[in-house]
């Protein structure tokens, strides 16, 4: 059996201290619509909890034009319109402020620390 460092035990034990709001969360997005042509509700969740974390979400309408010009680009026989994906950046040195156990040290933020 190997040993897991002290950093995994944190990620472990953040992750077991999260459990209710995890599965929050997890039951809340697969609630919500999300089947093809019905996907508002999902990304609306998603948008909402991004908002709770305190990151700024914002919103992308998908460009099918941009996203062929990718290698992993595949044609679907749906259209794009009025899809989005929403999205967050985490600025460095954020704090979790709502969710202590996601901190990994005492110095969140500081450089090395997360």
């Amino acid at each position: 059996m190997s040993s897991i460092t002290p950093q995994e035990q944190r990620l472990l034990q953040a992750v077991q201290d999260l459990e209710p709001e995890i599965i929050d969360f997890t039951s809340r997005l697969v609630a919500a619509p999300s089947t093809l042509g019905n996907e508002a509700g999902a990304v609306q969740v998603m948008d909402d909890e991004l908002t709770r974390l305190e990151l700024s979400p914002f919103r992308i309408p998908i460009d099918p034009g941009q996203l062929s010009g990718h290698p992993g680009f595949a044609p679907v026989p749906w259209t794009y319109q009025d899809k989005e994906c929403v999205v967050a950046i985490r600025p460095a040195g954020h704090c979790w402020r709502q969710q202590p156990a996601l901190q990994w040290s005492s110095g969140c933020g500081q450089p090395g620390t997360d």
